[in-house]
């Protein structure tokens, strides 16, 4: 069969614009659903230095925090702070590779944790972290996208996105749902992370859900609220490419963060103006 120059740059075109579908139907349905901020809103998303950041006709907010553009002002929403002194949380070297590709982005190892500055209820919230692991698979190995609540001093989270954990710190707190683990290959790329709906935390893997701690609803006990992040230990030498955050923000964080009125102080003040203010009932001195 004979191949002209024209034909195969046809087949290209055809072949490319074919690949490009995927990438452009899910790009249109994204910005579908973002909706123009208000005046407050707009306030509120300049308080973030985010890859991208919307607000989503749902009213949450949608922050991506793309690490492989090394895109170095990006690391400022996040604590601790990047210090050279430490090792276990470091953008990644030019150079540095797993064995089949050149990866960028910010690099974990041994263990830690990585926490977003800014508080989010837990209710409607959905992470996912794109990630890749150098490292060999350890059992016990933890590699955690979660969220820390201050009051209780534990994170509730995913680990590889397949298991319910509550940490303290970077350990187990309480025995994983499900019990078993599942072993992540070093140096393939993965997306886990986690969804919460109302007392149910839903383990996510590639986009689908594995598993949820619909049976144990005690699971997540008093997570009402809390900071979005990383946990590990164990064998973790990983490349954090992409983080993606949407959910709601703490009214009383936002507030705090602009400046205004703590709203939780103002409805308390409201309420006992109101009862200062009702008639007395007939017959009563």
């Amino acid at each position: 069969m004979r191949i002209t120059t024209g034909s195969l740059a046809v087949a290209c075109i055809v072949l490319g614009a074919w690949s490009r579908a995927p990438a452009q139907a899910a790009k249109k349905k994204e910005d579908a659903d973002v909706k123009q901020p208000t005046e407050r809103e707009s306030r509120i998303l300049e308080l973030f230095t985010a890859t991208k950041k919307n607000f989503t006709k749902d009213g949450r907010i949608q922050l991506v925090y793309a690490f492989e553009t090394r895109q170095q002002d990006l690391v400022a929403d996040w604590s601790p702070a990047l210090d050279a002194k430490n090792m276990r949380i470091r953008w990644s070297r030019p150079g540095e590779a797993t064995y089949s590709t050149l990866d960028y982005g910010i690099m974990i190892g041994d263990y830690g944790e990585w926490m977003h500055d800014a508080t989010f209820l837990a209710d409607n919230l959905d992470v996912t972290v794109d990630q890749s692991n150098a490292a060999a698979f350890k059992p016990g190995t933890i590699s955690a996208a979660v969220l820390f609540n201050e009051k209780k001093k534990l994170s509730l989270g995913v680990n590889a996105g397949a298991q319910a954990v509550v940490l303290k710190g970077f350990r187990a707190a309480k025995p994983p749902i499900p019990r078993a683990e599942r072993p992540v290959l070093s140096n393939q790329r993965y997306k886990a992370g986690y969804r919460i709906k109302g007392s149910v935390i839903e383990c996510i893997l590639n986009g689908s859900k594995l598993s949820d701690t619909s049976e144990n609803v005690k699971f997540t006990e008093g997570f009402d609220r809390g900071r979005v992040g990383l946990a590990w230990s164990g064998s973790v030498q990983s490349y954090i490419h992409q983080v993606i955050i949407k959910g709601n923000l703490d009214p009383e964080w936002v507030a705090k963060a602009l400046g205004e009125a703590d709203p939780s102080k103002a409805d308390k003040k409201k309420a006992k103006t109101v009862k200062k203010a009702e008639p007395k009932a007939a017959g009563t001195k």
